[in-house]
């Protein structure tokens, strides 16, 4: 999204043409209320954009920060057999401190003991505040689709595909400005819609662990999402749905009014 990609919607700007005939809407109106808009929510009711949990951002900062964890004055290290290390900052050395098993007891120096102790404090401070901070951003890569609805003027809750779990939520996330940006410019017959997101999960791509992203995850969710929209409109049309005032207004609504 944020880098250019090839996207293939000749078949979706066929069936907006015609939608847009039979709804006596413009090119443009029609484009946002029943193509960009839905793509907009399908991309963002995506599972990739859900925001964490607040459980599991604690257990992925405390796991992470309890197996190793660097302080001012050293660093503490956990292994998987109960063990636990640690290595002063005047030290290349690491030293067991507790053992596995029944007789535990920690063996180190007084000066690396009083290191340790403060490293621990500072471990328990950063567990704190980095999962104060990750609640707080928890929901910037939703909101930052729900930035490029807002910037294009396009109310998503008029707009069909159901509602997007925690949108309230995401709107109160600190943004380090405006990561999602759209717009349109119409030049006679030519029209064109720009769709930006600079958001660090779409820009990357989910993580998957070990320091590794998905790249080209979020291309491949929208060629999806403009292939789902162009069936559903060619469906539409072929089941007669466009002949029904009812049942055009509440599964187009914003383009049809209800009767």
């Amino acid at each position: 999204m944020s880098a250019t990609s090839t996207l293939d919607d000749r078949q979706f700007r066929a069936s907006i043409a015609e939608l847009s005939k039979i709804s006596g809407k413009t090119y443009v109106e029609t484009f946002k209320l029943a193509g960009a808009g839905p793509i907009i929510k399908i991309l963002a009711k995506d599972k990739a954009a859900k925001p964490a949990a607040v459980a599991a951002i604690k257990w992925s900062v405390t796991r992470k920060a309890m197996n190793s964890f660097t302080g001012s004055v050293g660093q503490i290290m956990s292994s998987k057999d109960g063990k636990m290390w640690f290595r002063s900052a005047y030290s290349v050395k690491k030293r067991l401190v507790f053992d596995s098993g029944p007789s535990r007891g920690w063996h180190l120096g007084d000066r690396e003991w009083s290191d340790f102790q403060t490293t621990k404090k500072e471990r328990t401070k950063y567990i704190r505040d980095e999962i104060a901070r990750r609640k707080l951003r928890s929901g910037m890569l939703r909101m930052s689709f729900i930035q490029i609805a807002d910037s294009m003027r396009i109310n998503l809750s008029k707009v069909s595909g159901g509602a997007i779990g925690g949108s309230d939520k995401a709107r109160t996330v600190p943004m380090p400005g405006k990561l999602g940006q759209g717009s349109t410019t119409v030049s006679g017959p030519q029209f064109n819609m720009l769709m930006m997101n600079n958001a660090r999960g779409v820009r990357k791509g989910p993580h998957i662990g070990a320091g590794k992203f998905r790249a080209g995850y979020w291309q491949g969710k929208l060629q999806m999402a403009i292939n789902r929209r162009s069936t559903a409109i060619q469906n539409d049309m072929r089941r007669g749905v466009f002949k029904d005032v009812k049942t055009r207004s509440q599964r187009y609504p914003g383009l049809f009014v209800q009767p």
